[in-house]
């Protein structure tokens, strides 16, 4: 993801969170609001208590990151935050794939 399609500062993230604007999923959670850019921004948590491995986190993480830049969808201008639960392991990438597809095409209408 490009620099400008991140989410970083903390006080950014709890605004979108305290939007209380989310969308459920089986093992995803997206808190979403509207921002003034252009373009839209993400931000991706995995927490620690959830996956207390870093390596796990990480690769988390990797693949949300990947699966966003394959679903390729015309976002529009939207602070989003994916909060990753703890079965997304359990379920194959494919799986997490489409279940993120769906709740992003939720997103958008």
């Amino acid at each position: 993801m490009n620099k400008q399609h991140r989410l970083c500062k903390n006080e950014h993230i709890l605004g979108v969170i305290n939007s209380k604007q989310k969308k459920i999923a089986d093992n995803i959670n997206i808190f979403y609001k509207e921002n003034d850019l252009k373009n839209w921004r993400i931000a991706i948590i995995a927490s620690k208590k959830n996956f207390p491995l870093a390596v796990i986190r990480n690769k988390i993480k990797r693949q949300a990151k990947a699966m966003i830049r394959e679903i390729n969808f015309p976002f529009p201008s939207l602070d989003i935050v994916l909060v990753i639960k703890s079965n997304w392991i359990q379920a194959t990438y494919q799986e997490n794939k489409e279940k993120l597809k769906n709740i992003f095409s939720k997103l958008i209408k």
